[in-house]
């Protein structure tokens, strides 16, 4: 809980900070690469606009292959907020090429990233509630843990 009110709490002054600078009248098109990152921008918009989430439902950001009106969507929006490089790999390079804003939430002041290994020996053997044999994401000691 007090990780989601973190995120929440850091969201939320991106979102002030993009505020004060763009015009009064614009409503900014925002985009999230999962839906739990949209649901924090929609609570910090308030009203102010819709924010979008690139990723269709039931999508995996370990493995998503983005197509042609994907990367089209990811550069014309003013703001882009997703997880970081260890979870969306299919990001960075479309990333890369953007001139507007993007905020990698890993990559936010105060956010603790976990590393397996680190009191981490219960999600080791864990099957997310499906076979195991699908689990096909890298889960290396060392590795930042995404979820």
């Amino acid at each position: 809980m007090i990780r989601v009110r973190r995120l929440f709490n850091l969201v939320a002054v991106f979102w002030v900070s993009l505020l004060i600078i763009a015009p009064a009248q614009a409503e900014v098109r925002v985009l999230t690469s999962i839906k739990p990152l949209q649901l924090i921008a929609a609570a910090v918009q308030d009203g102010v606009g819709k924010p979008e989430v690139l990723l269709p439902p039931g999508a995996s950001p370990h493995n998503y292959a983005l197509r042609p009106s994907d990367v089209r969507r990811v550069g014309e929006v003013e703001l882009l907020y997703w997880i970081g490089p260890d979870m969306e790999t299919f990001l960075p390079r479309v990333i890369q090429s953007r001139k507007l804003p993007s905020v990698a939430v890993q990559s936010l002041p105060g956010m603790h990233l976990r590393h397996f290994g680190e009191d981490n020996a219960s999600h080791n053997d864990h099957d997310h509630d499906h076979d195991a044999d699908e689990h096909d994401h890298d889960h290396r000691p060392g590795s930042l843990d995404s979820h």
